[in-house]
């Protein structure tokens, strides 16, 4: 799959997403498959920063930030 194709994949389910727990649950998972596709957390990040928070509600919009937060612990922990 392409990064784009899974990226967009990635933040449909994001939206879609119950609560921060969810979102965790989601991203663990997607995050493996991301790595065996060879695509890297910033691609996503990119990928996620084109979404205006005028395209979904404040539950989706929460979401894909609480999705910005985690991928960047997530950075830090693979920098130490």
């Amino acid at each position: 799959m392409k990064t784009a194709e899974l990226a967009s994949k990635i933040i449909v389910q994001l939206k879609n997403a119950k609560d921060d727990g969810a979102v965790e649950a989601l991203l663990d998972v997607s995050l493996k498959e991301m790595e065996a596709s060879k695509i890297s957390i910033r691609q996503l990040e990119e990928k996620l920063e084109e979404v205006s928070p005028l395209e979904v509600d404040s539950v989706q919009w929460m979401n894909l930030r609480y999705t910005r937060i985690y991928l960047r612990k997530q950075e830090e922990l693979q920098e130490i």
